[in-house]
């Protein structure tokens, strides 16, 4: 990271990501030692692990960091699952910047897509920003990508996958 903003000096803000579960944020430096600005902390829904990662997600904005709780598996979201996390970000809100969503199976339709990011865009209201990470498996990524732009204020996506790689 050091050698690509030192030496290509992006016009950009640098994110880098770690699964909550494997990662053990005691070896993150303070953000006053390194070039990177944004810290996603990878998640899946259930209870217990949204918990773990919100942990994590509080050990890395106190260390200077902008932080994202990234929670995959969109496509699995029911209304039970979003209420359950939009309670657990109000509980911890002073610890998020942005809170992203991963199509991690690329099998949401443009219909998830819109039930879930109109559930979710209440969270703005709060000052927390929403991104988008998509996947492309069932060939309507741009078309979830296109829906999206109402709520979202992030949007990634997977360049290469299972499918262009003939796997």
């Amino acid at each position: 990271i050091d050698k690509i903003v030192n030496e290509i000096k992006p016009n950009c803000k640098i994110a880098v990501l770690f699964d909550s579960w494997r990662y053990n944020t005691n070896n993150l430096l303070p953000k006053n030692m390194t070039n990177i600005d944004l810290v996603r902390v990878v998640t899946y829904m259930e209870e217990n692990k949204l918990e773990c990662a919100l942990d994590k997600c509080r050990e890395v904005k106190n260390k200077g960091y902008l932080v994202s709780l990234n929670i995959m598996c969109a496509s699995y979201f029911t209304s039970n699952i979003i209420d359950n996390i939009k309670t657990k970000i109000y509980n911890n809100i002073d610890y998020l910047d942005y809170v992203y969503f991963a199509d991690s199976y690329g099998s949401m339709t443009p219909d998830n897509v819109s039930d879930v990011f109109q559930n979710i865009s209440t969270l703005k209201e709060d000052g927390l920003k929403i991104g988008f990470h998509i996947h492309n498996n069932g060939q309507i990524g741009m078309a979830n990508m296109i829906t999206s732009l109402k709520y979202v204020d992030i949007i990634d996506a997977s360049f290469w996958g299972p499918r262009e790689l003939g796997i």
